[in-house]
């Protein structure tokens, strides 16, 4: 006897699908034991392309066996929400949340390496490369130009509303929920160098020194 499960994949897990399954919910059917793991495979997605899946809403693993009747939900990364409490299928989550900001931000981009974010910042470039560089890259675009996301080609792009670099750098940690994942002092401010591990506060990139340790609350440098 078939079982049926009712299933849906979000975002970018939808180019493993036919068009006709794409962004909707829809039913899928099965014989016997069949696991989360037997799910991707049926549709054959990478296990290291799925962050997380709920069966009728709690977070399971990839032996979850599942049942008829199941509600499934399939996610990929969550670039902008640290679900590392609540997923169950690997220890860490897959979420790298890196950014690319354009010029204007600079300072912001300086603030948000000193908490160890991997941020580029753009040099002059036409409209076209900024698009290429921030969907190659699977970068957050960060710029001050509201036309620009209204552009389909940007998937990641967020409009910077604050005018002061402190309160960028708090506008920024809350809408992509960074404070439990940041890394004080993980990352030259000058040119983006990973500093972590190192004891020394030279940046072997490019021989600056570098301000040493520093928390969320304590470092008023951060913020002014």
């Amino acid at each position: 006897m078939k079982s049926e499960i009712h299933l849906r994949f979000y975002e970018e897990l939808n180019g493993f699908l036919p068009p006709g399954k794409r962004k909707r919910r829809f039913s899928h059917f099965f014989e016997g034991a069949f696991t989360v793991g037997d799910l991707l495979r049926d549709f054959k997605i990478p296990p290291d392309q799925v962050e997380m899946v709920l069966a009728n809403g709690d977070s399971v693993e990839f032996s979850q066996c599942l049942g008829n009747g199941d509600t499934v939900s399939v996610y990929p990364a969550f670039e902008s929400l640290d679900v590392g409490p609540v997923i169950r299928l690997r220890e860490k989550p897959l979420r790298r949340t890196c950014f690319l900001a354009e010029p204007a931000l600079g300072r912001l981009a300086r603030r948000l390496r000193m908490l160890g974010f991997d941020t580029r910042i753009l040099n002059e470039a036409f409209r076209e490369d900024v698009i290429r560089r921030a969907e190659k890259d699977r970068r957050i675009l960060l710029t001050r130009e509201a036309e620009l996301l209204r552009d389909p080609a940007l998937t990641r792009v967020h409009l910077v509303r604050q005018e002061k670099a402190r309160d960028q750098l708090r506008e920024i940690m809350l809408r992509f929920d960074l404070c439990g994942s940041a890394v004080p002092g993980g990352r030259c401010p000058y040119c983006n160098r990973d500093l972590r591990g190192r004891r020394d506060r030279i940046c072997p990139e490019c021989g600056k020194k570098v301000g040493g340790g520093c928390s969320l609350r304590g470092n008023s440098a951060l913020f002014e």
